[in-house]
């Protein structure tokens, strides 16, 4: 009875590495793909993260380096990074708030917004597609049940975030 018992947890414990093996593969290639330089439509070479970041820039000007990297849990460093990125291409400014001269705000260029503007069209297009790609291979429930582990995950590290 005992070796059974034995059996069944390994079982259990090379279905569970398979499985986590799975997630770390997917996770590390979304990662490749988030920070492959794309041209989304301006002739101009960006990420996805560094289009992300300008997207809220974009739709909350005025923004700090801190809030931007509350938001996308990240450091504020790695923040400042890409927004310095961001700036040398010529997509956003800082400037000094009028009513707290040590607080640094972020605002997009005219060239900002034309990119926020054409990466929204290409994510509109590359969304559609990338879900029509997903239904030849799961149902509609499954790609709703990968969406609630998602938001799961999404609240697991937040919780975690919380008690450091």
């Amino acid at each position: 009875m005992q070796e059974r018992v034995e059996d069944i947890r390994q079982e259990i414990m090379a279905s569970l590495d398979e499985k986590a093996d799975t997630l770390f593969r997917f996770v590390m290639l979304y990662h490749d793909f988030a920070m492959e330089k794309k041209d989304y439509g301006t002739g101009e070479f960006v990420s996805m993260v560094e289009a992300h970041i300008l997207l809220r820039i974009a739709n909350r000007p005025g923004i700090t380096v801190s809030e931007l990297a509350e938001e996308a849990n990240r450091t504020k460093s790695a923040i400042s990074q890409t927004v310095k990125k961001l700036e040398g291409m010529g997509y956003t400014y800082r400037k000094y708030s009028e009513t707290d001269g040590r607080v640094v705000q972020l605002y997009p260029t005219d060239r900002g917004l034309e990119l926020n503007r054409a990466h929204g069209a290409y994510d509109s297009i590359e969304v559609t597609e990338t879900f029509e790609e997903l239904l030849k291979h799961c149902s509609d429930r499954d790609l709703d049940s990968f969406f609630r582990v998602v938001n799961a995950y999404l609240t697991i590290f937040a919780e975690e975030d919380d008690s450091i």
